[in-house]
């Protein structure tokens, strides 16, 4: 049984990741015709590498001896530090919100009101989040909305907002010192992330922090006049466990 249903999760991701690429494409004015190409180039990536390769993970490039805590439930490793997120610092979230394409990243939009968004972030009890700073500048957030004590599961929302901190592989280091706090500190058993059918390069990002795909939602967002297939991928303590070796102790501070 589970077999046939990995199998048909795998037809259905298949399908999903050709139309988002097939849009990508005619969106960079890439004629239909010339798709056949594709399909070729395909073919020679394929061939061109070992197909039994373990799919590729970046969780295992960090050490675990060079996180460091801060206070209770904030982290730093290297440059990177995540830290309890506070009112003050929502102003700076509302006008990243405002001016930024960061809410088309989600398949659930953040309030755009500014009243509604401190309640979201403040008063709703099934949600948390955390600052994050490079450097000391803040320059994002990281977090669990639909946080289910009971059932050890949580889904993970992140955004790098300052446009200038973007592909720098902090997104990328918050995640791990998030997910760190999350199965270490408060001993959570899953982690689920929601993203949108045509967003490749996230879907690609999550599987290489060690997500795997559970499956479609098809239609399941309407989002700026359509519908959108949304993709739900988790993360499970025990791989987890797996892939970082869970279980060596982060060094203490105490700053």
């Amino acid at each position: 049984m589970s077999a046939t249903i990995q199998k048909g999760q795998q037809h259905q991701m298949i399908r999903l990741v050709t139309q988002s690429f097939c849009r990508e494409l005619l969106n960079y004015g890439v004629a239909r015709q010339d798709m056949v190409s594709v399909s070729v180039e395909l073919l020679d990536y394929v061939m061109g590498h070992a197909p039994d390769a373990p799919a590729p993970h970046e969780l295992d490039a960090f050490a675990p001896d060079r996180l460091v805590r801060t206070g209770v439930e904030g982290r730093v490793y290297e440059d990177v530090r995540i830290a309890p997120f506070y009112p003050e610092l929502l102003p700076t979230v509302a006008a990243w919100l405002a001016t930024s394409d960061v809410q088309r990243n989600f398949a659930v939009w953040y309030p755009e009101d500014d009243a509604a968004l401190f309640r979201h972030f403040f008063e709703t009890p099934s949600t948390r989040y955390f600052a994050i700073f490079y450097r000391d500048v803040f320059v994002g957030l990281v977090g669990g909305e639909q946080i289910d004590a009971a059932g050890r599961k949580v889904e993970m929302k992140k955004f790098i907002g300052e446009e200038g901190y973007r592909g720098l592989g902090i997104g990328k280091t918050a995640t791990f010192l998030w997910l760190h706090h999350v199965f270490e500190d408060l001993g959570f058993n899953k982690v689920y992330i929601y993203s949108l059918d045509t967003n490749i390069r996230n879907i690609n990002l999550n599987h290489r922090l060690g997500f795997e795909v559970e499956g479609i939602l098809v239609e399941d967002a309407f989002l700026e006049g359509s519908y959108r297939d949304v993709v739900r991928m988790s993360l499970l303590r025990r791989r987890w466990e797996a892939l970082f070796g869970a279980g060596q102790a982060a060094s203490d501070s105490s700053s």
